[in-house]
């Protein structure tokens, strides 16, 4: 299985965004982003997650999909 952070880590680059943005656009604090991407959280909260998930336009599901491959 894939880390949940690298694979934030990867759309979120993919979409060209930087941390920042992203954490203006999930509402999601930035050294929270920054941490789950780190892989210093490994199991980030559901609310969380799916704010992510949101901001970069990714159903939550489709996410985890290709997390677990």
């Amino acid at each position: 299985m894939k880390e949940i952070g690298k694979e934030i880590k990867r759309v979120r680059l993919g979409n060209k965004y930087s941390l920042a943005v992203l954490a203006d656009m999930s509402g999601v604090d930035k050294s929270y982003l920054s941490k789950i991407e780190r892989g210093e959280i490994k199991k980030p909260g559901e609310r969380n997650l799916k704010k992510i998930f949101s901001a970069l336009g990714v159903e939550m599901i489709v996410f985890l999909r290709e997390a677990v491959k």
